[in-house]
């Protein structure tokens, strides 16, 4: 049996496009982002430095850059505490 030119035309290519994502450098890939921790110190946002993994629109002040470099940078984030209150014969 044998396979018709094309077939074998568009496995080449696929392989060809598999290989070449496969062998993209690790850097490039954005990882997810970290999980939300008791204190908001311990969460890193330094792979924002990567403008192609800025995919939230918050990330703008979750990583502003201090540094050419982006060794330096200055992250805000926030917090809602809600409460509810009721007084009767205050």
């Amino acid at each position: 049996m044998r396979l018709p030119n094309c077939f074998v035309f568009l496995v080449i290519i696929a392989m060809t496009i598999l290989g070449a994502i496969l062998a993209l450098p690790n850097h490039k890939r954005c990882p997810s982002p970290p999980p939300l921790r008791a204190t908001q110190y311990e969460e890193d946002y330094s792979y924002l430095l990567n403008r192609t993994c800025r995919t939230d629109p918050w990330d703008i002040i979750k990583y502003i850059s201090l540094s050419e470099k982006g060794d330096w940078f200055f992250s805000l984030g926030g917090e809602v505490r809600e409460r509810y209150e009721y007084f009767d014969n205050y």
